[in-house]
């Protein structure tokens, strides 16, 4: 069961099986609030559904066919109005505690569900910056303008030569750094 990571897959290029001269390009992922899994794939001119999709390979998603099925694009649809979008979403925990924001996620191909979010409190203009891996069981809720973890994901205090930094870490979770 390959394992997928938004960052990598985003910006690659989309070809359908059947036309071989349609290309695409994948814009965004859009994940179900409810569920925590793929609703679709978000190119520049059309929506894939994870139904058709076939393989990745050679730095191109490869897809059967567009998504005609109504039901799938009025639940797309919600999605979008209701701009619950998983990447830039703002982390915090049950007592309300901010861990950052989501930088990536994965997700497998089998139930398309995310697997874990990886959540960056830096500043854009960081290079080098440790992300806090908090895994689907630890994940309760994701809303449009937040994500909320369990509780037990703690800020701890590092000495990073004359500064002082904090991380999160997991205690009691299966959460990391």
């Amino acid at each position: 069961m390959p394992i997928f990571k938004a960052k990598k897959i985003i910006g690659l290029e989309i070809k359908i099986k059947s036309q071989k001269t349609f290309q695409d390009k994948l814009v965004d992922i859009i994940v179900h609030p409810d569920f925590g899994a793929v609703l679709a794939f978000a190119g520049k001119k059309a929506i894939f559904t994870p139904d058709h999709f076939r393989s990745l390979s050679r730095g191109q998603l490869l897809f059967d066919a567009f998504s005609e099925d109504s039901a799938k694009k009025k639940e797309v649809n919600e999605v979008l109005k209701s701009r619950s979008f998983i990447l830039k979403n703002k982390v915090e925990t049950e007592s309300g505690h901010i861990l950052g924001r989501v930088s990536d996620f994965e997700f497998d191909d089998i139930s398309w569900k995310i697997q874990r979010i990886f959540v960056s409190n830096a500043a854009i203009l960081k290079i080098f910056v440790n992300k806090l891996m908090i895994p689907k069981d630890d994940i309760l809720y994701i809303g449009k303008d937040k994500i909320i973890v369990r509780d037990g994901i703690v800020k701890k205090e590092v000495k990073s030569g004359a500064k002082v930094e904090s991380e999160y870490v997991g205690v009691g979770t299966g959460a990391s750094l």
